[in-house]
């Protein structure tokens, strides 16, 4: 994984934390179906390390994007509620020794077990070992037994007709290897189509501004408007023991789920945003990816908000986007990928909605 100098929140550290993340998702032991959920903390890790030089760029993950029939949102008001008091430094201290030693306790559970498990291990191979060696002392028992009867004049024993030969051959049942699977993999079920979507993640631009009121709930900033320049779907990644052909067909399957769940995310959020004309939107599998800018292809009338609000078949899709052209897959963390990231992010600073001077 090479230095990119021009992702911001990219250290020593972070570098060797997103090496940990993809070998998480790859991992067989760790992910042995092959699902795409492991692939989040990957993903969470790059956007958040993208963004991390941009205060007010927030990585909000399985962002809720639902469309209501008029605008519910609570007024801001002066009028706030209590907020959590501090316990006193007696209560933290008799907390602080109250866990030392249940985490003491289980310290010792634990060796405790691991011990039990080790003796019973070596147990068991000691078992093993000596119901081995039974059974090569009783072969060689039974061998010079039928080698005696044999010098005696006996005729050996003729094999049974069902004892299997060398020229016998084990039919072996050949399994198709899916695109996605390791193996025995679930099928990911979609849900029912709804008023509403969750985005994998988003990245939302906020814009805030003093509030000398409620210091310990807001701290001085007070979020008042917010927007969403970028949306990612992940799924998951091909079979990790696909090659050639095969390879390239789980990708484009799994990029093709993705962006055509990142494209009703989008249209979800034009109809629940009549101002918002275009969002840039990254379809994921795995490490792989694609992006493209997804443009609002016309306004939504009251009465097709209606329809989309109560006709469950209803695709606002089909009507409310235009068809995007994505860019060619690359690999998360190549240069490649730096350099068309880097591009992600100048899209993304274009539509943040506070900048540099605004900032405290």
């Amino acid at each position: 994984m090479p230095a990119i100098a021009h992702i911001p929140g990219l250290n020593k550290v972070t570098r060797f934390a997103a090496i940990l993340a993809k070998s998480f998702a790859f991992s067989r032991t760790i992910n042995p179906r092959n699902l795409e959920h492991h692939w989040y903390p990957l993903w969470s890790r790059f956007l958040n390390d993208l963004v991390s030089d941009i205060p007010n760029l927030l990585v909000f993950p399985q962002y809720p994007i639902w469309v209501v029939a008029e605008n519910v949102a609570e007024p801001e008001s002066h009028i706030e509620g209590d907020d959590l008091e501090p316990p006193s430094a007696e209560q933290r201290q008799a907390d602080k020794k109250t866990r030392a030693k249940l985490l003491r306790g289980a310290r010792e559970a634990a060796y405790k077990r691991a011990k039990e498990e080790k003796d019973r291990k070596k147990e068991q191979e000691s078992q093993e070992q000596a119901a081995k060696r039974k059974a090569r002392f009783e072969n060689r028992q039974k061998t010079r037994e039928k080698d005696e009867e044999e010098r005696k004049g006996g005729t050996p024993n003729a094999p049974s007709p069902d004892a299997p030969t060398a020229s016998t051959s084990k039919a072996s049942d050949p399994t198709a290897v899916g695109l996605f699977s390791d193996g025995a993999s679930a099928q990911t079920i979609p849900t029912p189509y709804a008023r509403g979507r969750y985005a994998d993640f988003a990245i939302v631009s906020v814009k805030a501004a003093a509030h000398a009121e409620n210091p310990e709930r807001y701290d001085g900033w007070r979020v008042l408007e917010d927007h969403v320049p970028l949306l990612v779907e992940v799924k998951r990644s091909p079979s990790r023991d696909a090659q050639g052909l095969q390879f390239r067909m789980g990708l484009d399957v799994a990029l093709s789920e993705a962006s055509s769940a990142v494209l009703i995310q989008a249209a979800y959020l034009f109809a629940s945003r009549p101002q918002l004309a275009m969002v840039v939107a990254i379809a994921a599998a795995g490490p792989y990816w694609m992006s493209a800018v997804i443009l609002r292809e016309h306004e939504f009338t009251d009465d097709e908000l209606n329809i989309m609000m109560h006709d469950m078949e209803y695709r606002p899709e089909e009507e409310l986007v235009g068809k995007p052209i994505w860019s060619q897959p690359l690999k998360l963390y190549t240069p490649e990928s730096d350099e068309a990231m880097e591009d992600i992010r100048n899209e993304v600073l274009a539509f943040n909605i506070m900048t540099a001077p605004e900032w405290p």
